[in-house]
């Protein structure tokens, strides 16, 4: 059931929001495992700063991506690369793209990764009532907490193939000040030189044959 929380006046950390990975990237690990890793971290870095069309880059995603989107009320099946473009500029559109994660579990193969964590996902009023919550504000500031399962398919250069995304059909919505809430464009200027290390990472592991 959805609830409204408390107003919060201090903004989350933005720049440790890949920490599972990060640290997953410290252990002992093939380079097939650790190059997915760092496609994870870019391909996520690239979507909250809202630099999207990046993620289709091929040294990060196949040449046709596949997704499959478990909303509460609705299942996207998207088999085409329009298709998965379209996904990501709605949630850019809507001013949904800041999406930090907290308490996540990794669980790592050869062939991809399952994660589990809470999404907390920053959105004005308007979009907050798209996303089914009982809000009063349009113009107000929110950030939705959502538990979700997310399944990334790679192929044998470490590329991603697809997604496969389990959200929670229940969530919290709580109202913030506006000085608490990350604009895309803040994003964006904090990730930079984090974005341009890690295309250096990925060009110094480059699997193709």
């Amino acid at each position: 059931m959805n609830s409204l929380l408390t107003l919060n006046k201090e903004k989350l950390d933005v720049i440790n929001f890949m920490e599972c990975a990060e640290n997953l990237l410290c252990t002992d690990l093939s380079p097939h495992q650790r190059r997915i890793l760092l496609v994870y971290i870019q391909h996520a870095t690239l979507e909250i700063a809202g630099r999207w069309e990046e993620i289709f880059d091929p040294r990060l995603t196949v040449e046709r991506p596949n997704y499959i989107f478990a909303a509460p009320k609705k299942l996207y099946k998207l088999d085409s690369l329009d298709a998965v473009k379209w996904f990501y500029n709605s949630l850019s559109t809507a001013g949904s793209s800041v999406r930090l994660l907290k308490n996540e579990e990794i669980y790592l193969t050869d062939k991809g990764f399952m994660s589990e964590a809470k999404y907390q996902i920053y959105m004005r009023g308007d979009t907050a009532r798209l996303y089914g919550h009982d809000v009063k504000d349009d113009d107000g500031f929110y950030i939705e907490s959502r538990w979700s399962i997310v399944n990334w398919q790679f192929d044998e250069r470490a590329r991603m193939i697809g997604e496969r995304v389990y959200p929670a059909p229940t969530a919290d919505i709580q109202k913030i000040d506006k000085n608490a809430y990350w604009e895309t464009a803040e994003v964006a200027e904090i990730m930079t030189e984090r974005i341009d290390k890690g295309w250096k990472l990925l060009m110094d592991l480059d699997l193709t044959p």
